[in-house]
């Protein structure tokens, strides 16, 4: 479980390079987006199917005090790095949303409006991770968290309508 999830974290990170890897890497990162936000609904804010099936795992075979993000228990738990989880989650973020630009920029698919909704997920995802606590259930009175996920899925619209293209 560890390679398969470590492999779409580096496709996540690092697919915008190769030219190869861009659209895959585009579809990778607007998962990742779709189940922070739309399973992050029903399972709490930044869900990870991956990251809830490992942690099964790891449950299984004695290890409890496991953390809600993937990337906090790599940095954190494994390395033993000395930083907050909301300073990762921000990291992962902007990662993220970086590597969405720039799949879409390489892909000549990126238009101001995707541009826009870049930027707009990025301010919201970090009033969220700010004021809330990822894994927190979803609070619709929270305008952070309102907004963070209407603009979640209007940038997975907009990415997907830009980037598929259906022959007739």
């Amino acid at each position: 479980m560890n390679m398969i999830h470590i492999t779409i974290i580096m496709i996540n990170v690092f697919g915008w390079i190769f030219e190869k890897t861009r659209k895959i890497s585009v579809f990778m990162i607007l998962i990742t987006i779709f189940c922070w936000t739309v399973l992050g609904v029903f399972f709490g804010l930044g869900y990870c199917p991956l990251t809830q099936i490992h942690a099964d795992y790891l449950y299984n075979n004695y290890q409890y005090l496991l953390p809600f993000s993937y990337i906090d228990y790599i940095f954190i738990t494994n390395f033993g790095l000395k930083v907050s989880t909301k300073f990762l989650a921000i990291c992962s973020i902007l990662v993220v949303f970086l590597s969405l630009y720039l799949s879409n920029l390489k892909l000549k698919s990126l238009t101001n409006k995707i541009s826009y909704l870049i930027i707009l997920n990025v301010i919201m995802w970090g009033f969220i991770i700010i004021f809330n606590e990822l894994g927190s259930n979803i609070n619709f009175n929270n305008l952070d968290i309102l907004f963070g996920i209407t603009f979640s899925c209007l940038l997975i619209k907009e990415v997907l309508i830009k980037n598929i293209k259906i022959k007739v």
